[in-house]
């Protein structure tokens, strides 16, 4: 069947921005107060009264044997213990940002919504909140975050290096040193482990939702400084538009990478994400895993395979999404290689931003799951979803078999359709050969150009570079070229 499959390439972007920012900043009330309590308002230190109000760049302060609360009108708190102070940074809508001078401080914070965010800092680290329930602890120049509940994001500024902690686990920073890897903490009945099905419902959530252009960019401006693996250039697209394209790799979790890319034209913004789960932790090395992810050479089994994906492209109206689980290997006694295939379930999906079907994902288009001949995954059973399939065009090449524009359409119940045309193009918009392919792949782009009944006349219009994909080590680098990878390592 020659039906196209929604990924059959690599998207991935970055993009430096500022945080969109309230205007309006929120108040603080000191409650449950104990002992000797201070604050710091309208420059001056003065005794703390009860349910006295705390706003921006304000402080608070507790004595010996003292301690209080700090209670958001979101519903978070703050439990502040003795000798410790604590300063409101940035208390707006958007961004919740505390630096505590000394002391310790444990936070208990709700649920963030999308574009939220929540954190503490010390004189030698960041701790951004993805999580509810922690501690940070300040005292001779040391850090200490210890983690009951959720995950948070420990960041030591001067290296840029940056631990995960999930529940159970502490982490100690001294400044100019990367943190300490995470250890667990000896706690009792304390819940330490999320499960696989915890972990991947809370980043579809994130990526499947987070569609509107100012989510989008917040979430790429907390993750940029995080980036391992950054592009950016102004080219031209197929149709003659110039793109900024930015593009970034991240690393959400210790067996996860996430490619995010922007498009950014003069009437409209474009995105995808693709969010790649692995057996184990990933190494250092990205592209030790990278490397192997399709197809591998090598004797035994590769040690690290790729296990799930979640995908979403979108014009920030409408969108197409993907989820597979079931990754594995197959040697193949055709080929003399392993090769990738989808064991279980993939689902595809087209919607919208008020899309309420499947959980919000939107209409499911089909579903589809890899079967195996001769050692080699070459075929594809597909079933009908939300809608049935009544048809499907054989690929074409509209403009002329000796271009890389690719075009595929399916046809379903109910005159609905979905349509993909690719290209491999250069940075002006002239459509590749096979020839400028196999000669110049490094300087090229590739863009998807997504369109369907479903969308109301609009396109989803996707352009990404292979630089980023060969620097990464997903697509293998080209023989003839003496470009070296421009790559950050962050551990």
């Amino acid at each position: 069947m020659n039906k196209f499959r929604p990924v059959t390439f690599i998207v991935s972007f970055c993009l430096l921005l500022t945080f969109c920012m309230s205007a309006f900043s929120l108040e603080v009330i000191v409650t449950e107060m104990k002992g000797n309590i201070e604050v710091y308002t309208v420059n001056t230190w003065k005794k703390a009264t009860t349910d006295i109000v705390l706003t921006e760049k304000d402080r608070v302060r507790t004595g010996k044997n003292s301690s209080c609360a700090l209670l958001f009108k979101e519903g978070h708190k703050i439990q502040i213990s003795q000798n410790t102070e604590l300063k409101m940074e940035v208390l707006t809508n958007q961004i919740i940002s505390l630096m505590l001078e000394q002391g310790k401080a444990r936070s208990n914070v709700k649920k963030l919504s999308q574009n939220q965010q929540f954190g503490i800092k010390t004189q030698t680290a960041v701790c951004s909140i993805r999580g509810t329930d922690f501690s940070v602890e300040f005292n001779e120049g040391i850090t200490r975050i210890e983690v009951y509940e959720g995950v948070v994001s420990a960041l030591e500024e001067t290296t840029n290096r940056e631990v995960l902690l999930n529940p159970g686990q502490f982490t100690t920073i001294e400044e100019g040193k990367p943190p300490v890897e995470p250890q667990t903490l000896q706690i009792e009945g304390l819940k330490t482990e999320r499960s696989s099905e915890e972990i991947r419902d809370e980043a579809q959530r994130e990526i499947f939702q987070e569609i509107s252009r100012e989510q989008v960019m917040s979430r790429a401006a907390e993750e940029i400084k995080l980036a391992e693996y950054q592009n950016g250039k102004s080219v031209i697209d197929a149709s003659g538009s110039r793109v900024r394209l930015e593009e970034y790799i991240v690393r959400p979790a210790d067996n996860q990478f996430k490619y995010v890319v922007l498009n950014t034209r003069e009437n409209r913004f474009d995105f995808g994400t693709i969010l790649f789960y692995f057996n184990k932790p990933l190494p250092t090395d990205l592209t030790l895993a990278t490397k192997t992810m399709f197809e591998s050479d090598s004797a035994s089994n590769p040690e690290y395979i790729w296990t799930a994906v979640d995908s979403v492209m979108s014009n920030t109206y409408d969108k197409a999404l993907e989820e597979s689980t079931g990754g594995y290997m197959v040697w193949s006694s055709k080929y003399n290689v392993w090769i990738h295939s989808w064991g279980g379930s993939s689902k595809f999906y087209i919607g919208n931003l008020n899309s309420t079907e499947n959980g919000g994902r939107g209409k499911l288009m089909y579903t589809y799951k890899d079967t195996n001949s001769n050692g080699i995954a070459e075929t594809t059973e597909y079933s009908a979803g939300d809608l049935t399939l009544n048809s499907f065009d054989p690929a074409s090449y509209p403009s002329g078999a000796d271009k890389i524009h690719i075009r595929n359409k399916d046809d379903y119940s109910g005159d609905n359709w979905v349509q993909a045309d690719d290209y491999i193009i250069n940075d002006d918009g002239k459509i590749a050969t096979r020839t400028d392919v196999a000669s110049n792949l490094y300087e090229l782009n590739f863009e998807r150009v997504l369109t369907s009944s479903l969308f109301e006349g609009r396109k989803i219009d996707l352009l990404f570079s292979s630089k980023l994909l060969i620097d990464s080590g997903i697509f293998p680098k080209p023989a003839n070229t003496t470009q070296t990878a421009s790559v950050v390592r962050l551990n």
